[in-house]
């Protein structure tokens, strides 16, 4: 990012000469100069490689034979234990960094000529002394790379400082940089390469003896060789589903596509991305903005959105976890709003790191899926450091340092040394090359050239580090962007593979431009190229957010037809056409069938909200039964959904509608069949833009039968509810609450069925089912099919408790094997979860349950209608507060004097809940009494003596075999769900009535242990069927967990 702080002065310095007399500032401060007078230059006085030389001096142009300074001369430190003398003053460059032999010095000046531009003289250096006679050489080998000093001269028996300023480069090997460690003297180096901190120690001098000396370059694998095109983002896949359930005794299913997958909970996470300045600026209000009208947009919808915040500098810091976007977290003194808007971090600029703080905030959260999470940066797309080793913030702070002046006496990892280095005005960040495109392969191509050969630690270095202080290597003085990886150049790098990275994970990625100041093409031409070539705004993003589809996306669905998983042929047709719906955010909209002569033979409904205008439809479905063509030519069965709408991330669009197997099979077995062969979306984002096309997934189902496999035989079903029989004469007899797959041979002509009550029932109705079609043929005792409606069709038989006759019975109040009917006002069908584990994964069986828990857990277990009409987030208790999450749960039960409070002005939420309040909460569920005698030893005179009789006579809750009820012991969360599962009904007779993809949970994996069957049957929506007699059941399918997210707050 750029420093501030440049002076007019500094900017429209256009071609700096970099010596000993322009002094060189921090990255905090200009480069400046002293202005010559008019009609001058300035002559300069190089020591080269010697202090003390002569002050820089002005001269007025077009002077010659001007008399250099010979009065002032410099002094040099010995080299190589040899003394070194002054020789006078040279303006060739030949003579930088090197010192002569006696009778090898070149000619030097006293006096020069000066034309228009300013000058620069060096100090030539020359042995005092003759060589001595005892000298080797000292050979420098690369050790497999390039680049090495030439040989030198030495003298025996002596310690010489080996080169330190030329290195040696290596190419990549094994995927991976190699980088120079130093030089080493042992041969054992040869031809390896060392893992990073197994390396040798390398040497700066050595003492050489009478013999010629070799040293060694030292070689250490450095970071994976990056790839030089960041990866490409996967092509975009909508959020759909698509559903079907199972089949029904008369092979009918209800097919749903959901846009967005209903099956997800809808809550997305956004993470802003900020470089350290942008918090001051006005693009954080625009930010807030949008989050407001976000957030109004979602309210009531049960979907919600996450906001994090990450700040970057050199390093980054989260400035806000992600918090539920609400009007309190944005408004002033929020933790929104403090994220965005309060500075957290200072010193340099590193946006790869503010990317992989991001990138580690969204995949921590595991509860939303990546394609609803959004990263925004905001930046002016300067950055000039980045993180080495593993890439995350422990990593080391990195930055590319180059040489600008001749003598090296200071060196630059920042943007003023980026800028003077491509010929720019110090500030002025031009593009390299002339365009983005030429200016990033260029990049590219030098990050995989350099590796990190010019990178160093910039905690050590610092933003332009000199004398002692400079790392070496570093790019050599006259290299630019085009030719090395600077500073800039090399953090940007890193920023867009991370980027990549982000969005090869299924994040949706913006980057806004922060920067309204006209000297930084450089960042304007990396956003817009993180944008693809856009330039984007809040409003474009906001759309991008809230809507999945925008009008003029469209759905094709074809019907099921083809080969089951035997080889089998098969077909579903569209049944009850009539029946078809779409909702929106689980409103159903309404529907008008609209005639059409466009495609005879089709049938289309249009939908729409409230009142229809104009004709203009929300949606328009056309039926296209088989043979029919519709504008593309397709014949098959089809539907089109034409979307004429945005479609909004919040609140699924979801088109339902019914099919029927035309032709299921006979023989005994179990088949697989999808619903469909194929539906198709062509989506059309918030820009107009239309997408390449997805495919829904495809359902499919199975079913089986059950007969003897014989297919000279009509296979039709019998279902018997309650205790009676229905006998299928000449073939078999169907038992009480049983169902069968009844095989009646051919040339029946006609089948006979009479209908048997067992004593105390009595027959209610019959009905048969025949091609999807159920007639109620009422309480007839004997009834006649033709032959060739019995395939596929169902009888069903339906006996109920004859209350004017049959034997009363008595008998003990004893809780009986089998509980007693489920209340009214709790579900019993639906078999859904109704307890999740812990955030530790565990589900803690022996863990005593709270009141709050148990007020939440009956809540949830109400019927649907029941819940609705009672629902209220209000309620009279002190400690009861209307963001906890029991809240509305325990404000509904309570208004349904289900649950009481401790006393009128408290409940007491968190406390455990004990065995005799919870079998009082199940009682009150039933409107009836007791009037018998205790059931267990402990409870007489207890105050809930007569709510725990009254559910143990329903077979709700059960004692201990001492024949005690422990009424003021707390109850376990095993314990609970045991009695919770009695009152439901919800019996699994052993670990074979489960179903393998079941919720599981590793404090649960015992199938021994007492309470396994509870824990499971209260932890998986399942579906199941009874045994004959209705008491236990088996699982035949798992079903998704149910969501309460919504329960959590009403508004």
């Amino acid at each position: 990012m750029r420093e501030k702080g440049q002076t007019e002065a500094a900017k429209t310095l256009e071609t700096p000469v970099f010596s000993r007399g322009i002094e060189i500032l921090t990255e905090k401060s200009p480069i400046s100069k002293k202005e010559p007078v008019e009609e001058t230059v300035t002559l300069t006085y190089d020591a080269n490689g010697g202090t003390g030389a002569p002050e820089t001096a002005t001269v007025n142009k077009n002077t010659e034979d001007y008399v250099l300074n010979t009065d002032t001369t410099p002094t040099h430190e010995p080299v190589d234990g040899r003394d070194v003398e002054f020789k006078g003053w040279s303006a060739d460059e030949a003579v930088i960094n090197q010192v002569y032999e006696k009778d090898n010095v070149p000619a030097t000046v006293t006096t020069i000529d000066i034309a228009e531009e300013n000058v620069t003289v060096y100090a030539v250096w020359a042995y005092k002394e003759e060589p001595p006679v005892g000298t080797v050489m000292l050979n420098y080998d690369a050790n497999g790379g390039t680049g090495a000093p030439a040989s030198a001269t030495v003298n025996k028996n002596t310690e010489v400082t080996l080169d330190s300023t030329t290195t040696p480069t290596h190419a990549e090997a094994d995927g991976k940089y190699v980088t120079f460690a130093g030089w080493s003297n042992d041969e054992a180096v040869k031809g390896v390469i060392y893992e990073k901190g197994s390396e040798p120690m390398p040497v700066d001098k050595m003492t050489v003896g009478e013999t010629d000396v070799t040293v060694y370059a030292v070689w250490v694998y450095g970071d994976p060789v990056d790839p030089v095109d960041p990866p490409e983002p996967p092509t975009w896949d909508h959020s759909k589903d698509k559903t079907a359930t199972e089949l029904d005794n008369n092979f009918n299913s209800r097919v749903t596509l959901s846009l967005p997958s209903a099956e997800k909970e809808l809550v997305s996470d956004v993470v802003f991305v900020l470089d350290k300045s942008s918090c001051k600026k006005d693009v954080t209000n625009n930010a807030l903005e949008m989050l407001a009208d976000l957030g109004a947009s979602v309210k009531d919808t049960g979907a919600s959105i996450k906001v994090g915040a990450v700040q970057f500098a050199g390093r980054a810091v989260v400035s806000c976890e992600l918090t539920e976007l609400t009007d309190e977290a944005i408004a002033e003194g929020g933790a929104i709003h403090n994220g965005l808007k309060t500075q957290a971090t200072s010193g340099g600029t590193n946006l790869q790191a503010g990317l992989l703080e991001a990138q580690k905030m969204l995949e921590a959260d595991k509860d939303v899926e990546d394609s609803r999470k959004y990263v925004i940066v905001i930046t002016d797309g300067l950055t000039r450091q980045f993180l080495a080793e593993d890439g995350t913030q422990d990593g080391t702070l990195m930055a590319i340092y180059n040489g600008l002046d001749a003598d090296g006496g200071r060196v630059w990892g920042s943007p003023s040394g980026w800028c003077v280095a491509n010929g720019f005005v110090d500030g002025v960040y031009g593009i390299p090359g002339g365009d983005w495109d030429t200016y990033y392969a260029a990049v590219k191509a030098n990050v995989a050239k350099d590796g990190n050969t010019y990178a160093h630690d910039y905690d050590v270095y610092g933003s332009t580090p000199e004398g002692e202080n400079i790392p070496v290597p570093y790019v050599p003085q006259g290299e630019t962007s085009l030719t090395h990886a600077l500073c800039l150049d090399r953090a940007i790098y890193e920023a867009d593979k991370v980027y990549s990275e982000l969005e090869a994970a299924n994040y949706h990625c913006y980057a806004v431009f922060a920067d309204d100041s006209t000297t930084n093409e450089l960042g304007k031409a990396f956003v817009e190229y993180l944008n693809d070539g856009s330039v984007l705004d809040f409003d474009m993003i906001q759309n991008d957010i809230y809507y999945l589809l925008d009008a003029g996306s469209q759905v094709v669905d074809i019907i099921g037809q083809g080969k089951d998983d035997k080889g089998n042929d098969y077909n579903f047709d569209v049944v009850n056409l009539e029946n078809m719906t779409i909702t929106v955010g689980g409103v159903e909209l309404n529907k008008v069938k609209i005639q059409s002569d466009e495609f005879p033979g089709s049938t289309t409904y249009g939908f729409f909200e409230g009142e229809i205008a104009d004709g203009k439809y929300d949606f328009v479905v056309t039926y296209y039964p088989d043979g029919v063509a519709d504008a593309d030519g397709e014949t098959r069965e089809h539907f089109v959904w034409s979307i004429n709408v945005p479609v909004g991330n919040f609140a699924p669009a979801q088109f339902s509608y019914d099919v029927h197997l035309t032709n299921p099979q006979k023989a005994k077995g179990e088949y697989k069949v999808e619903t469909n062969v194929e539906a198709v979306l062509t989506p059309v984002d918030s820009n107009g833009t239309v997408g390449s096309t997805e495919t829904f997934p495809v359902p499919e189902l199975t079913y089986e039968v059950k007969g003897g496999g014989s297919t000279t035989e009509h296979l039709m079903t019998v279902i018997v509810e309650g205790k009676g029989n229905v006998v299928v004469k000449d073939v078999q007899t169907v038992g009480a609450n049983d169902t069968e797959v009844v095989e009646i041979p051919f040339g029946v002509e006609k089948q006979k069925f009479e209908m048997e009550a067992a004593d105390g029932w009595k027959l209610d109705k019959v009905e048969v089912t025949i091609n999807g079609k159920t007639e109620n043929l009422g309480d007839v005792d004997k009834y006649e099919m033709d032959e060739s409606l019995i395939d596929g069709a169902v009888l069903k038989a339906v006996f109920v408790k004859d209350n004017d006759g049959g034997s009363g019975g008595g008998g003990s109040h004893r809780p009986n094997n089998k509980p007693d009917e489920t209340p009214e006002a709790l579900n019993g069908d639906d078999h859904f979860d109704y307890v999740v584990g812990y955030s530790d994964g565990l589900v803690h069986p022996e863990r005593n349950i709270t009141r709050a828990e148990v007020a939440s857990i009956f809540f949830r277990l109400l019927q649907d209608d029941v819940r609705e009409k009672n629902l209220t987030d209000q309620n009279p208790f002190n400690d009861v507060f209307t963001d906890d999450w029991f809240n509305v749960a325990v404000s509904t039960m309570y208004d349904m004097d289900i649950v009481y409070g401790r006393d009128n002005n408290n409940f007491d939420p968190n406390a455990y809940i004990t065995r005799a309040e919870f079998a009082a909460i199940a009682a009150r569920f039933d409107s009836e009494g007791y009037s018998g005698e205790n059931l267990f030893t402990d409870i007489d005179g207890h105050w809930a003596a007569n709510q725990i009789n009254r559910a143990a006579e329903k077979g709700w809750i059960s004692g201990y075999p001492d024949g005690t009820f422990g009424p003021d012991r707390y109850i376990t969360r095993a314990e609970a769900v045991t009695m919770i599962n009695r009152v439901l009904n919800r019996l699994p007779e052993s670990a074979d009535a489960l179903h393998e993809d079941m919720n599981v949970f590793p404090d649960n994996m015992d199938t021994t242990a007492w309470y396994y069957l509870a824990i499971q049957e209260a932890t998986s929506s399942h579906e199941y069927e009874k045994d004959k007699d209705g008491v236990y059941e088996t699982w035949t399918d798992v079903l998704p967990d149910r969501d309460w997210a919504q329960y959590l707050k009403l508004n």
